[in-house]
């Protein structure tokens, strides 16, 4: 019995500690990384890894993808912007018509407002840096 429970504690600290869900409403990402370089090249062989292109919003603080369709039928497009070590990562959904929506972490689960979310927190952990969630 002493084993189980110590068991059952030793999972629940990893699930505890070791992931980090975001508050309702979050809307940006940020990742901190252990150094300032080559921030922006980090970011540009993920996204071309996983087959998004960038616009022709890349500057020397900020790139923006391109609008993609995900297999779930979600439209989105992300930006991000440097600052210091820092990675802050937004993303919107842009709908035909309508004015573009902001990606953050609320609705049901399958909706494109979550099918976004879920897609930014993919990406933001394959930096494999530290993570974070703010409402911006």
């Amino acid at each position: 019995m002493k084993k189980l429970i110590l068991m059952v504690s030793i999972l629940f600290s990893a699930i505890t500690f070791g992931y980090t869900q975001a508050p309702e409403k979050s809307n940006a990402i940020i990742i901190t990384m252990s150094d300032s370089a080559s921030l922006k090249e980090k970011v540009l062989k993920i996204l071309a890894d996983k087959d998004y292109t960038v616009s022709s919003g890349k500057t020397a603080v900020n790139i923006i993808t391109a609008p993609k369709t995900l297999k779930n039928g979600a439209r989105v497009y992300f930006t991000f912007q440097f600052k210091g070590n820092q990675i802050i990562m937004t993303g919107m959904l842009p709908v035909a018509g309508q004015s573009t929506m902001k990606i953050s972490y609320q609705g049901k689960k399958g909706t494109p407002i979550m099918n976004g979310w879920e897609e930014m927190d993919k990406l933001a952990k394959l930096f494999l840096g530290k993570i974070s969630y703010e409402t911006k």
